[in-house]
């Protein structure tokens, strides 16, 4: 951190906040008096000192390999809120940091995605009972023959289970949102601007929806042994129109996806 005109204390709260996300702590391990004043202190703290904040933050997802996160510590559960960027490799970078370096028990995807279910319109919800990397697998006769990611792609495969949510998170989903949309998202490393590429898809995987990055982290999770949950908006219908409903309905869907998630986490 380069922030050479603070005091080390307030050197010391900028790093501990960032790592903390709580104010009031972060103001006691930079050793700032334990009283009734505290609180308050930490709040002036936080705006006085809110360019070196972002600064350190920023460096750190930068250490992390990651763009932009936030840490919260207020109540439970505990927080990391991570950009993961687009894309396979992206968001199983982002999922492996959240796992090794935060100790994440369960990891939360929010964003969009593009419809594939004809019954489907933009701006609805899907849950992700079911994930598939549709880009992974073997070429047989000039067809692309879906293997489950990690194993061996060769051959037709006997058993081909997907990525399925956990029962008990699935439960707790329809708690805190009773109309949930559960079906099976696709996962790929490319958007889908063509109708008939999309009706080929729904008709091979019967799929509701195709994003760019859900089943990455399902595999990742498996591999650690942690629950994940995909929450999608949809942003277009992945037919010749979706580069242009795309950016048009894009922070929509997001901020739709952003509300059930933050009801979901009153539950969990």
């Amino acid at each position: 951190m380069k922030h050479g005109h603070l005091t080390e204390q307030r050197k010391n709260f900028v790093e501990a906040y960032c790592r903390l996300g709580n104010g009031t702590l972060a103001a006691k391990e930079a050793g700032y008096k334990d009283s009734p004043s505290l609180v308050n202190q930490a709040s002036k703290l936080k705006r006085e000192l809110s360019a070196e904040i972002s600064e350190e933050s920023s460096l750190t997802a930068a250490r992390l390999r990651v763009r932009n996160y936030f840490q919260e510590k207020h109540g439970s559960p505990e927080l990391i809120l991570v950009e993961s960027g687009i894309g396979k490799v992206n968001s199983a970078v982002a999922s492996t940091v959240l796992i090794q370096h935060f100790s994440c028990e369960l990891l939360i995807f929010s964003g969009v995605a593009g419809g594939l279910d004809p019954s489907l319109q933009i701006g609805d919800l899907v849950i992700a009972e079911e994930l598939w990397q549709h880009d992974y697998g073997t070429i047989i006769d000039q067809e692309l023959i879906a293997h489950r990611a990690g194993t061996l792609p060769m051959g037709i495969p006997k058993e081909n289970p997907p990525f399925r949510l956990d029962e008990e998170l699935k439960a707790k989903i329809q708690q805190a949102y009773p109309d949930a949309r559960f079906g099976r998202i696709l996962s790929g490393d490319t958007f889908l601007n063509c109708k008939e590429t999309r009706q080929q898809l729904f008709e091979k995987f019967q799929a509701q929806a195709i994003e760019m990055e859900g089943a990455a982290i399902a595999q990742v999770a498996e591999q650690f042994g942690v629950r994940c949950m995909i929450v999608r908006s949809l942003s277009d219908l992945s037919g010749e129109e979706s580069m242009e409903d795309f950016p048009t309905f894009l922070k929509e869907a997001a901020a739709r996806s952003y509300r059930v998630v933050n009801a979901i986490l009153g539950v969990l």
